[in-house]
């Protein structure tokens, strides 16, 4: 596990001496892949979960189990802990997996393997150089630098772990790690096995779906007999497609599977419309949570007070609306101040003057006194200050465009290459400070900022209309010659109730 383009699949790609990592789109792992790698230093094997993402991941530790017996964190050198490395630790930690970390990437002229084992310390690993148990290897899967270290490592830990399955007389137990449906074959699933061995003609439920296994290839797309744990396999034969992370165990017969079945589909439908009764209830709480205003009132007589309370209990919307903590007669004393600074509520006096000392008493408290004469008018500032309370909206403003014409790929010494897009303005000021989308046949498929807007070889902050440029985007994202870059300004509505 670790952040993107960290090189986990180029340190896969060097154990099995093959070229995953070139076929691999733009060098990053598209899908979960599941490898075996037999050393020459061991007797054992070692199968490696080459994971994109971590959702797989994340709902085998939601649902308590290990998918994995030890996770290589890998780092690169000269990039350091990045956010997706801190998100694999963060799950590693919670299932509760043993931990190797492989700085890669040690022979770039950048590389800064203290600076990563640093900055892995800050971050809660427990790392060897520092006194902890993490063991951190440092390699280059390029060069071959540090690989035999690894490999031995994961074995000694493996060793340290006494790991052993379960094969004879129990029931086949595994995981899903991805499904799709292919042609010839129908769904299909790369299953890995934890418990017992699977073969032909067994039942499997995961999910809600369930498996008689009809083929079953290995990880090089050969067809296999029998799988036994820690083995990945490709079986076919699945009712429906099965969810990648979902556990599947064998069932003893078609009968009992569909029984499973059933009763996890029954399941699945009580536990949807729980979550729509929730989704209702979160509704409601949301309309009692609308933001309140709170108002004490102190009128001249009992009439003016109850016609007070009335004009401004109305006001307002589902956003925002005044709340009358309480009315009453009489000026406002040191009490009223007490309350209304404890409840965060505003004073509103009608047709009395407010006594010096309770002013100053309020200023001190920092509660806000106002005094009216007019009804309308205390409506009007009530009217106001609930419009200022309203939350900000914006209006997105397409303020200038430009055509891509031509699309440079450039390499950045020590760093991955990025995409310029030559481009021309033909609308506007393009600026390289606002918001850019990406539009495509009238759909946009990019929204973000502008990393680099230049003019020949010079940074530039802006390009007039009808200006060339070279534009590149954060993210990297998939350009095209013919995209329109539209420069995007974000405009503060005024809001009413």
């Amino acid at each position: 596990m670790g952040h993107v383009d960290h090189g986990k699949t180029t340190i896969l790609d060097y154990f099995r001496r093959s070229s995953i990592a070139k076929d691999e789109k733009g060098g990053i792992t598209q899908r979960i892949g599941a490898f075996v790698v037999k050393p020459k230093s061991s007797e054992r094997s070692i199968t490696f979960l080459d994971t994109p993402g971590h959702a797989a991941f994340l709902k085998m530790r939601e649902r308590g189990a290990n998918m994995t017996d030890i996770v290589v964190l890998v780092v690169a050198a000269e990039d350091s802990v990045m956010p997706q490395t801190i998100e694999a630790i963060k799950h590693t930690k919670s299932a509760g997996v043993p931990m190797i970390v492989a700085i890669n990437k040690c022979d770039k002229p950048d590389a800064n393997p203290d600076k990563v084992v640093a900055d892995l310390s800050r971050n809660g690993v427990d790392v060897e150089d520092y006194g902890g148990e993490v063991p951190v290897i440092r390699i280059s899967a390029k060069t071959g630098m540090g690989m035999k270290d690894l490999e031995e490592t994961i074995i000694t830990v493996a060793e340290l772990l006494e790991l052993k399955a379960e094969t004879q007389n129990i029931p086949v137990e595994g995981w899903i790690l991805e499904s799709q449906v292919k042609h010839g074959l129908g769904n299909c699933a790369t299953f890995l096995l934890k418990k017992g061995i699977l073969k032909k003609g067994m039942i499997l439920v995961a999910g809600t779906t369930w498996c008689k296994v009809r083929v079953m290839k290995d990880e090089n797309g050969k067809s296999a007999t029998q799988a036994k744990p820690a083995f990945p396999v490709e079986i076919s034969g699945w009712k429906d497609i099965p969810e990648a992370g979902d556990f599947a165990i064998q069932a003893k017969n078609e009968a009992f599977a569909k029984k499973v079945v059933a009763n996890r589909e029954r399941r699945k439908q009580q536990l949807m419309e729980a979550d729509q009764v929730e989704d209702m209830n979160n509704k409601r709480l949301k309309q009692i949570q609308t933001k309140r205003v709170s108002y004490i009132i102190k009128a001249d007589v009992s009439g003016s007070a109850e016609a007070v309370r009335q004009s401004i209990e109305g006001l307002g919307n589902d956003e925002v609306t005044a709340f009358v903590l309480y009315a009453e007669v009489g000026p406002p004393t040191e009490s009223d101040i007490e309350r209304a600074k404890s409840s965060g509520s505003t004073i509103l006096v009608f047709n009395m003057k407010v006594a010096r000392d309770i002013a100053n008493s309020a200023s001190s408290a920092g509660v806000k006194i106002q005094e009216f004469g007019v009804i309308y008018h205390l409506i009007e500032s009530v009217v106001t200050t609930l419009t200022e309370t309203l939350p900000v909206k914006f209006e997105t403003k397409v303020v200038s465009k430009a055509s891509i014409k031509k699309l440079f790929e450039i390499s950045l010494k020590g760093k991955n290459s990025i995409v310029i897009a030559g481009s021309r303005v033909t609308d506007g000021i393009l600026k390289k400070s606002l918001d850019v989308r990406i539009v495509r046949n009238g759909e946009t498929i990019y929204n973000g900022k502008i990393k680099e807007l230049k003019i020949e070889k010079d940074d530039v902050a802006q390009v007039k209309n009808g200006g060339d440029c070279g534009i590149a985007l954060e993210g990297d994202p998939d350009l095209e010659v013919g995209d329109t870059i539209e420069n995007l300004s974000k405009i503060p509505l005024k809001r009413h109730l």
